[in-house]
Order: C-alpha cells, then sequence, then structure tokens
C-alpha cells in the first residue's frame, strides 16, 4: 500500500477545538500539486477526491458516495449529490433509560448505542414509514465553476472506466471507505508539509470561508454547502480572514477615539 499509516496525526487526533482550521485555496493548490507529483497509482482518483473536497464542498460520507449518475447533468452545470446528513431520521426510545433519540432510517435493524446511558438497543422503523424510499437525498450546488465542470468532463473520460460506477473506487468495484479516503487526505498532507492537524471536514471549510469572503452572502454558502440553516452558514463569518481584517480596522478606528488617560505620561 502506498499510503503510510499516519493514523494519530489526522482526523482521529482532531479534538473539537479544532473544526475551526480550514484549507486555504493556496494550500490547497500545493496539496494537489504534491499528488500530481507523488504519482501514486491511484493518483487520479486521489487528485479528483481533494479537489471535489474543496470545490464542492464535500464531507467526507458525501465523498464516498459519488457515482457516475452523480454527473448526468454536468453539460448542464448540475452535480448531483447524494448526502446522508439529511436523509430521513425515525424517532428511537432506548429501551433502558427512556430517553427518545432521532437517527438515519438507513440504519434500522442496526444496533445503536443510547449516548445518555451507554446501552445498546435496535432501531425499528415505524410502521407509518415502511415502504418510504430511505434513499439520502440529492442536491446541487447552486453555482459551480466552469474549471470543476471541465476537470469532471475530463476525469470521466480520460481516467473512469466504461463499467465504474463509483467516482473514487474501492476494492472489488465498491466505493472507496470513509477511513480509507481520510487516511489519504492525511497521507498528502504530511507529504506536502501542511498542518497535520487538518481533517478532511477542513477541505468543506475552506470552501465554505471562500464562498463568504466572495460573496459576504449566507444563503448562498447554505445552499452550496446543502446545510440546513443560515446558522450554519453563519459559522464562516468569523473563520473569513477578509471579515476579521475589516472587523479589525473598524474596532481600531473606533478605539483611536479612546482616551485612556496616559496621554500626559
Amino acid at each position: 500500500m502506498p499510503y503510510k499509516n499516519v493514523k494519530g496525526l489526522g482526523e482521529r487526533k482532531v479534538q473539537r477545538a479544532e473544526r475551526e482550521k480550514f484549507i486555504t485555496l493556496e494550500e490547497l493548490q500545493t496539496l494537489l500539486r504534491k499528488v500530481a507529483e507523488l504519482r501514486h497509482p491511484k493518483w487520479r482518483r486521489d487528485h479528483c477526491a481533494i479537489f471535489c473536497g474543496y470545490f464542492l464542498g464535500l464531507r467526507c460520507s458525501e465523498a464516498v458516495l459519488m457515482h457516475r449518475e452523480s454527473l448526468r447533468d454536468l453539460e448542464h452545470g448540475q452535480l448531483h449529490i447524494r448526502t446522508t446528513k439529511q436523509g430521513v431520521r425515525v424517532p428511537y426510545t432506548c429501551e433502558n433509560c427512556k430517553r427518545r433519540f432521532r437517527v438515519s432510517a438507513l440504519r434500522a435493524g442496526q444496533e445503536q448505542t443510547c449516548s445518555h446511558c451507554g446501552k445498546a438497543g435496535t432501531i425499528t422503523i415505524p410502521r407509518t414509514l415502511r415502504g418510504i424510499d430511505t434513499a439520502p437525498p440529492e442536491k446541487s450546488p447552486p453555482v459551480v465553476e466552469t474549471v470543476v465542470l471541465e476537470y469532471l468532463r475530463e476525469y470521466l473520460k480520460e481516467y473512469m472506466r466504461e463499467e465504474q460506477e463509483w467516482l473514487f473506487e474501492g476494492g472489488a468495484g465498491k466505493p472507496i471507505a470513509k477511513d480509507y479516503l481520510r487516511q489519504i487526505l492525511n497521507y498528502y498532507i504530511m507529504a506536502a508539509g501542511l498542518n497535520p492537524k487538518y481533517s478532511w471536514h477542513a477541505l468543506r471549510h475552506g470552501r465554505g470561508v471562500l464562498l463568504m469572503d466572495e460573496f459576504d452572502d449566507p444563503v448562498m454558502v447554505r445552499d452550496s454547502l446543502r446545510q440546513k440553516s443560515l446558522g450554519a452558514a453563519e459559522f464562516y463569518i468569523h473563520l473569513s480572514p477578509k471579515k476579521q481584517a475589516l472587523y479589525r480596522a473598524t474596532l481600531d478606528k473606533a478605539s483611536k477615539k479612546l482616551d485612556i488617560g496616559l496621554s500626559g505620561d
């Protein structure tokens, strides 16, 4: 396997406080150049996964679900991105502590551990939901850059085999595993000399910051990143370097009028 095991230096060791880390456009360029330079056997797949992770703001769970059908309307500038984040959710009651939760319908019949008491139970889909399509919904970013569309056209034509279904294929024709995709990113981050605490989500955060810098429009960010609320999109306002510089300049201007009583010393 060409990818060194960097477990412990990447995503698995990122604490909640590190969520605010994001990859800049310049760092992304460095990262993609390193992927092309190393030329591992699957480097085109890795390059495309990281490229799409940033420019489409993909969650890791969305990246592994990218299918040939996701590109069916590529000529019209649309991509169909499946996201389990906003799939059908069903109520679940812990038999031990009687706490109520909502969990993904895709986990029906599987063991679900109660986050409150730690006891495991089995999820049961309510009768009213039987027969309902529980496939993850498809969403398309409102605007996709021309360079992204051209890149995907080339990837589809030059790299993907005719029988290949998944954009980022793992073994035996199946989609690549999420943990392996994270490990691949961690490997290239270390090889490029970037911050080892960057996680896959740092690509998504980088896209959010770029959109906020360029458009200053939370609605645009929300729709591009397929989020449910404006509150989630506004998370990127305080991450934006342009916004921070603007706020700092405004506060500096206001603080100049302050007399703190030391001018006579």
